[in-house]
């Protein structure tokens, strides 16, 4: 059985990925610039053995699934490429790192989550202890603007799942609240898990309220210990 420290010792690796990732910008009304992001996420999931589908799209950005294993009652990882943030962003708001944070557009909402689970998952494989039973991932475009192209290929996927793991984060005044039709800044450390089957509510978030939040997001180190934390055990349990 992996160990925390496996995961804790590679968050210099993930915060590196983070950072290839913010600084590529991705806003959903851009299809150009999401697809660059989508040829980076098809990079790493090749380069950790995935079967890499392209779920080509004209208005939006491509999404794209990296899948390990077939059949029936795996695990489902949902993550989200596009972002509010309009090209020339980074310019006005550049990564950076200070006081054990990270900044910039996207890093929570949600490049972080990205990053998290292609480590996830380089772990697993660089340790040689990979879950017996299917994974796939999926990374869509246009989430930001309420998956009007990706909800068929989301509830297609979750219809075969035994587990849906979305990784956006939500933070702990939503969870209160219990609004389903809003999203809100959060740190890191509030994955929430999501049992199969799930409809598209993965992309219920409207552009003007994201609009409205702060435009630097941040993250600290204790938070992603916790993220840590989280998504292992629940990693682990595709192994059952």
């Amino acid at each position: 059985m992996l160990s925390i420290t496996d995961f804790a010792g590679r968050t210099g690796e993930m915060v590196a990925l983070l950072k290839r990732l913010v600084e590529i910008e991705s806003p959903s009304t851009d299809k150009a610039a999401v697809d660059r992001l989508g040829a980076v996420v098809a990079e790493e999931l090749g380069r950790l053995g995935a079967a890499v589908t392209i779920d080509a799209q004209t208005a939006v950005g491509d999404n794209v699934i990296g899948q390990w294993g077939e059949g029936e009652e795996g695990l489902l990882v949902l993550c989200h490429m596009d972002t509010v943030f309009g090209l020339g962003t980074l310019a006005r708001q550049p990564w950076r790192e200070v006081n054990d944070k990270v900044m910039g557009p996207g890093v929570v909402d949600m490049k972080a989550s990205i990053a998290l689970a292609l480590t996830v998952l380089a772990a697993f494989k660089d340790i040689g202890e990979w879950p017996a039973r299917p994974i796939t991932t999926l990374f869509t475009s246009d989430e930001e603007t309420r998956s009007t192209y990706s909800r068929a290929v989301i509830e297609r996927l979750a219809k075969k799942a035994a587990l849906a793991l979305c990784l956006e984060p939500i933070s702990r005044s939503s969870r209160a609240a219990r609004r389903p039709t809003r999203e809100r800044t959060t740190r890191p450390g509030g994955t929430r898990l999501r049992r199969s089957p799930t409809t598209s509510s993965q992309c219920r978030s409207s552009p003007t309220t994201k609009e409205a939040r702060r435009s630097t997001s941040a993250s600290s180190a204790a938070a992603r210990a916790r993220t840590w934390c989280r998504t292992r055990l629940v990693f682990a349990w595709t192994c059952a």
